[in-house]
């Protein structure tokens, strides 16, 4: 039962994270219907830059770069160029 219950807050807390962070984007009057997709991204790309650097940091780093690219990019397309923001996201 415990084990369970560990199980479930260790699987969730990536969902957790990944909600406060629309939940930032929401407050600033963006909607990213594409936050996960993103965050596979990040961590697709991270992974591959810490298996040929070997390091975990570099890896932390361009998976961080990535995510803030798209994000960005995300951004650029629903406010400078009037995207609809499902459609873009």
């Amino acid at each position: 039962m415990w084990e369970f219950i560990a199980r479930s807050l260790e699987a969730s807390t990536i969902f957790t994270l990944a909600a406060l962070g629309e939940l930032l984007g929401q407050r600033s009057g963006i909607l990213n219907v594409g936050i996960e997709g993103i965050m596979l991204f990040g961590a697709t790309f991270g992974f591959i830059a810490a298996q040929n650097s070997d390091s975990y940091a570099v890896g932390f780093l361009v998976a961080i770069a990535i995510g803030a690219l798209l994000g960005s990019l995300h951004g650029f397309f629903s406010i400078t160029l009037g995207v609809d923001q499902v459609v873009s996201g």
